[in-house]
């Protein structure tokens, strides 16, 4: 059988519908891991934004899949906006990577955003989105690549409602 690698993708706060705080993180890693054990990939890629990309990553560590952060940029400024909670738990993801790849380290951040998420297309053999359907924005535009090139997108949108 050949390797699969599954990349996620997906909106982050108020967007999502979920609840907030450790209930809405709970309820979203629930659907990365049902979704991961199903597929069972040799690998998993987040782009470790807040929420759906997180829970993805924590979801692959608890089933033991190696994790790929493809983050945009260094730690600090990928986290500067965030709480010191969320960046300390982004931190404890990261130590536990297989991997971690910083790719538009020389790029404005929106552009290294969209960099990281062609980055990550372009190695998944499926996408695992968290998408409402909107056209704008950097989830839209990763799905848009990742269809593009071929890659299956599974929308998880309506699994969190």
């Amino acid at each position: 059988m050949p390797p699969c690698v599954a990349a996620a993708t997906g909106h982050r706060g108020p967007r999502l519908r979920a609840p907030r705080g450790i209930a809405g993180a709970l309820r979203l890693e629930n659907i990365a891991l049902a979704f991961l054990a199903q597929l069972q990939p040799d690998a998993a890629i987040s782009g470790m934004a807040l929420d759906w990309d997180q829970a993805f990553a924590r979801a692959a560590l608890r089933l033991r899949i190696p994790l790929v952060c493809a983050i945009p940029c260094d730690e600090i400024e990928q986290t500067s906006r965030w709480t010191a909670g969320a960046a300390a738990e982004y931190m404890h993801v990261l130590r536990q990577a297989t991997e971690v790849h910083r790719i538009g380290t020389q790029l404005a951040f929106n552009k290294a955003c969209l960099a990281r998420n062609e980055w990550m297309a372009d190695r998944a053999h499926v996408v695992a989105a968290m998408w409402d359907g909107d056209r704008h924005g950097g989830t839209a535009h990763c799905v848009r690549y990742a269809k593009r090139r071929g890659v299956p997108v599974v929308n998880l949108w309506g699994l969190q409602l």
